[in-house]
């Protein structure tokens, strides 16, 4: 079972870079005061005054107007009196501290993500030992792991994860049967999810605190009701936590803990919300009911959608904005070390310490650009094109059959559905395989009756598409598909959907580019099936 080890790495090997260059910077610029006096009689010494980019000899004026000239003007004897003044001992001791300083500031941002690290780790490492001593206290069950533990729970679709767990206590609670566990979510990130019996059936509720209208698209119209009427779930409100039930199960989950006292608590907690939700769906009182429903729509402009299914264990891919500042602000912060390398005389590791902040800073606001296009321009490509925007779909490629070969799961975040030229068509974000977003632009295509096929933008293009998606795709086809824009796209029936081969994610006026390029590729490979496959 992987973890999110690989991410604790990185952020070590980053920490230890910072670290490295305000070592750097504070060796750099702490001197003793004999070096400092020796150092200022050396700058004097070499020191030779310029005026228009000639050397200045004795007896020599400077005669400069605008901006900045103040620093040129004068005689040699005056320029060589300023430039003495500003390098005196205790003025190169001032400007060293400026530089410690900022090298201090380097030291202080690796130890906050060493100690993040530290804590993360030590977390991993403990937990096995708290779930073994609570289990031993209680005699509870303690398992090491179960290859198929995440799936047989039936985690929420808000909960995506592998099918694996590890750390396994099962028992009963206050004579409530409950299990708790580790588990992966998409992009290998460990979390601990406790599962508790419940009494009753109860219909599938996914409830998630703080939004303006808290429930999962696939949490029908009798769910929603029941929450708001009896359990008293309001808009933004965060005084009832996440939790998924279906039938018999509740499910909740969090970043793991290591204390069994927290792990105890955490399994006490789910227990009484368990019991509060099933005392809730069993009373009736219907003034109190009906004052609730009318203070819900009041609030939130409450409508019921029709219900979207979705199994349990899908995904929502998101648009993360805080770890792209993150990254940008180390990118500053490294690139800012390496500048100091270049005035302290290291013209090598200051290339080189630059270069990695520049990665760092653009990288990190490339992110933070499509993360901003996807949240604003969509809901504003909607409704320029007449439109529908919904933020998650639990099983939208599923549940369209759509060919997407690399998707991790089913679901979809930031979704345009609407017609383009008499064709469906759907935008939306994407997790792939490795937990990654990406943008996908879909377009039916309803007399196609496609064979399999993947074209992709390097190496082996057609690796993917089935024996007859390769007969099809002819070089001669490929050609006429680089002529339209295709791009990499998977085809399949009656959906061409292509990929965002772009570093960015694509603006309102790029999207619709490429929908128009999808549909004139749809035609092109809907007439040469035709004339190849019959």
């Amino acid at each position: 079972m992987t973890s999110n080890a690989l991410r604790r790495c990185v952020t070590t090997l980053v920490a230890l870079v910072i670290a490295g260059i305000g070592w750097l910077i504070v060796d750099g610029h702490s001197s003793s005061p004999d070096a400092l006096n020796r150092e200022s009689q050396r700058l004097i010494q070499a020191y030779q005054p310029e005026c228009d980019g000639k050397l200045m000899h004795p007896g020599d004026t400077c005669i400069a107007f605008g901006s900045g000239s103040d620093d040129v003007r004068g005689t040699y004897s005056e320029r060589m009196e300023r430039y003495r003044d500003q390098n005196q001992p205790e003025d190169l001791a001032r400007g060293d501290r400026r530089w410690r300083w900022a090298g201090y500031v380097l030291f202080g941002l690796a130890a906050l993500l060493l100690l993040v690290v530290v804590r993360r780790q030590w977390v991993v490492w403990r937990t096995p030992a708290g779930r073994r001593a609570l289990a031993a206290e209680h005699n509870w069950i303690y398992a090491g792991s179960d290859p198929m533990g995440a799936s047989s729970a039936g985690l929420p679709a808000y909960l995506p994860a592998g099918p694996a767990s590890r750390d396994i206590v099962t028992g009963h609670r206050n004579a409530v049967r409950f299990q708790i566990f580790s588990y992966v979510r998409t992009g290998r990130e460990e979390q601990e999810a406790c599962v508790v019996t419940l009494p009753v059936a109860v219909p599938r509720m996914v409830v998630i605190p703080g939004l303006e209208s808290p429930f999962s698209d696939d949490t029908g119209p009798e769910a929603r009701a029941l929450l708001v009427a009896r359990f008293g779930i309001k808009p933004k409100d965060y005084s009832v936590p996440a939790f998924a039930a279906e039938g018999t199960r509740l499910v909740r989950a969090r970043s793991p803990q290591a204390s069994p006292a927290r792990i105890e608590k955490f399994v006490d907690e789910t227990i009484d919300l368990s019991r509060r939700l099933v005392t809730a769906l069993t009373t009736e009182d219907a003034a109190a009911e009906q004052a609730r429903v009318d203070d819900f729509r009041r609030v939130a402009g409450y409508t019921v959608p029709a219900p979207v299914p979705a199994p349990l264990g899908g995904t929502e891919p998101k648009a993360p904005i805080t770890a792209r500042i993150v990254c940008a602000v180390i990118g500053a912060a490294i690139s800012y070390g390496g500048v100091s390398l270049f005035r302290s005389g290291h013209p090598v590791w200051g290339t080189l310490v630059s270069l990695l902040g520049a990665l760092f800073l653009f990288g990190g606001l490339a992110m933070l650009v499509s993360s901003l296009r996807v949240r604003r321009g969509r809901p504003r490509l909607a409704a320029a094109q007449s439109a529908t925007f919904q933020r998650r779909d639990a099983d939208l490629i599923t549940r369209l059959g759509l060919p997407i070969l690399d998707a991790g799961s089913p679901g979809a975040a930031y979704l345009v559905s609407g017609h383009r030229n008499s064709r469906e068509f759907h935008v939306f974000e994407y997790a792939d395989k490795g937990g990654t977003a990406g943008t996908a632009f879909a377009v039916r295509h309803p007399t196609a009756g496609l064979p399999l096929l993947s074209l992709r933008a390097l190496g082996d293009r057609r690796k993917e598409s089935s024996e007859d998606g390769r007969r099809l795709l002819s070089d001669e086809l490929l050609a006429r598909l680089d002529q339209v824009k295709a791009g990499t796209f998977y085809a399949s029936g009656d959906w061409i959907v292509g990929k965002n081969d772009d570093a960015l994610a694509p603006t309102g006026e790029r999207t619709l580019a490429r929908l128009d390029s999808l549909a004139r590729a749809a035609d092109l490979l809907t007439a040469e099936s035709r004339r190849v496959l019959g």
